[in-house]
């Protein structure tokens, strides 16, 4: 510390206290002059003394004191620092500075720059207002992209080819912005769109340079309502040529709403038509919600289902306008496939003269199936059953076969009113005559126990042989009794391949249940039991399961018959 404090400080210290000490005999010489003066008061405090004041710089006093108040639980301990690791930083070129820095190396110049060198984009300049211009259309390009703003939609000249199409635009633009419009002009030759939205304006009791008061008692005045001034005039000059856009605004002043009067099943339908036709299936939930999500607008489910309606119909089709095309696609069917056997049923009409029938049956088996079935020699066929989906009302029949490697072989099919003894009679007669099978045939069928199906194959193949699928008589048998031991004794029963087996295993199922067993032999065992099945199809099949997978292949088809061709 020597090298940096010399003797003129030294100096400046002592001359500092010879004015403190003269300063100190000015104060006493004052005090004398006032006690000698006969108006002197001596000021007493305890006269004086104002509570209030002394309880305020109580306060302050320990306010002061809070500093030195020890928090003994969180005490933090004192940290060593060494002054070795700090500089002195002192700028020698101020006047008065008495200290002498003693510098270890020479002051690196610094390099300086001048802005001068640099040209500066001012707002006003040509370039500067370009590259705004041109972020500014970038940006509002990827928000359109995203759909948070639209684009838009109309100019001045636009040209449409109908009304309608003009009509569908102002519409879409309402959907996508959001915005409630009218067509206040709507003939032959002109169409004027305007807003029905209304200009947010701040009313009574709100904060603002806009806000009113009023010292009226009552009813508050009621203001006018300010209209947005969106608007698109459209216009033809003959009833003959296109619509073009005359005039327009396209600035909303309104405010968005989620409520639209555009927002039809009709528009829907168009929205989602892709959608549909990807997925026919799609839930009525998912649409909404995409709906939602998309155009945030609220849409009512029963809306979402007529509009998915309707978008069916476009995809696939009016259903009604399928029967039109019935005998066109008979007479395509019977080119494309020789022999092949169609037959079509209709109810009777009270006019004979009438040239129209309503539809009631309909029979097919292909010529090259039939054809092939013959020359299999394997007198098998499943019968079954299964209900029509979606609009279109009835049953389908089936018959299906087995081929020399037990793969399903489908030869007929039919769409009936109703599964019933009529019905399945009016099946077998036709599969009787494209089989050749006489009412003396020993032809095998397999299939569940309807008993329509069964009178049926009696009367028109009394000598036939008629199998019960025996998952079916466990389905019926699960009803009273659905332990899984009942299922394992009717399979070893119905396996047996001997009578002698089959007698004794039906004895170990009376000793486990004698109601169920009773029950069993209600069915006579030439209907399930391999044991007393006849041989003649060269087959031991138990289950019609072949005529299951059939219905499983023709699930979508029954939803959607479609004779586009």
């Amino acid at each position: 510390m020597e090298n940096l404090i010399g003797s003129d400080d030294d100096n400046a210290e002592y001359e500092g206290d010879g004015e403190s000490e003269e300063g100190n005999q000015e104060y006493e010489e004052d005090d004398e002059s006032q006690e000698s003066d006969p108006n002197f008061e001596e000021y007493d405090e305890s006269e004086n003394s104002d509570p209030e004041y002394e309880e305020d710089e109580r306060q302050i006093e320990d306010e002061d004191h809070m500093d030195d108040i020890m928090d003994v639980d969180n005490n933090i301990q004192d940290v060593d620092v060494d002054m070795g690791d700090f500089t002195l930083n002192v700028e020698s070129d101020v006047e008065g500075s008495c200290i002498n820095v003693v510098h270890g190396h020479e002051p690196e110049d610094m390099e300086v720059i001048n802005n001068e060198e640099f040209e500066s984009l001012d707002e006003g300049s040509d370039q500067d207002r370009e590259r705004r211009a041109l972020i500014k259309n970038l940006r509002k390009e990827k928000r359109c992209s995203l759909g948070v703003v639209h684009k838009q939609s109309f100019s001045v000249g636009d040209k449409f080819n109908s009304k309608k199409e003009l009509k569908e635009a102002i519409d879409l633009h309402a959907l996508e912005s959001r915005r409630n419009l009218f067509f206040k002009k709507n003939d032959n030759v002109r169409l004027r769109a305007q807003c029905r939205g209304v200009v947010p304006v701040t009313n009574k009791g709100q904060v603002g340079s806009q806000a009113t008061t009023s010292k009226r008692k009552g009813k508050e005045l009621k203001t006018q309502k300010v209209t947005c001034g969106w608007y698109i005039h459209a216009s033809r000059s003959n009833p003959e040529s296109d619509w073009f856009i005359r005039t327009l605004n396209q600035t909303h002043t309104c405010l968005q709403t989620r409520k639209l009067r555009a927002c039809t099943a009709s528009l829907i339908s168009k929205k989602i038509f892709d959608q549909v036709e990807a997925n026919p299936d799609i839930p009525l939930r998912a649409i909404q919600d995409h709906f939602q999500k998309t155009y945030q607008v609220g849409v009512s489910m029963d809306k979402v289902f007529r509009a998915k309606d309707k978008a069916r119909k476009h995809v696939t089709g009016d259903y009604t306008k399928q029967y039109e095309l019935l005998r066109d696609y008979v007479l395509e069917l019977q080119a494309t496939n020789p022999d092949t056997t169609v037959k079509i049923d209709v109810c009777s009409e009270p006019n004979p003269d009438s040239p129209t029938r309503q539809f009631r049956r309909i029979y097919v088996c292909l010529g090259p199936l039939k054809k092939g079935f013959k020359a299999c020699l394997r007198d098998l066929l499943g019968f079954d059953g299964a209900f029509m989906k979606g609009p279109f009302p009835g049953q389908v029949l089936s018959a299906v076969g087995l081929d020399s490697n037990n793969g399903i072989y489908p030869l007929a099919y039919g769409i009936v009113e109703s599964e019933n003894t009529e019905s399945w009679k009016w099946f077998l007669d036709n599969l009787g005559d494209d089989l050749d099978l006489g009412r003396n045939s020993n032809f095998t069928f397999i299939s569940d126990r309807q008993k329509g199906l069964h009178t049926a194959v009696e009367q028109i193949f009394p000598n036939a042989e008629h199998r019960y699928c025996i998952r079916h008589i466990h389905d019926n048998m699960r009803k009273r009794w659905r332990q899984t031991e009942y299922r394992d004794h009717l399979w070893r029963c119905a396996s047996a391949t001997t009578i002698p087996e089959f007698e004794h295993l039906m004895k170990e199922f009376s000793q486990y249940d004698k109601e169920a067993c009773e029950w069993l032999k209600q069915i006579p065992p030439k209907h399930w039991a391999r044991s007393h099945f006849s041989g003649r199809a060269v087959s031991d099949v138990l289950i019609s399961n072949m005529c299951e997978v059939f219905n499983g292949k023709i699930e979508k088809g029954r939803i959607n018959l479609s004779l586009d061709v």
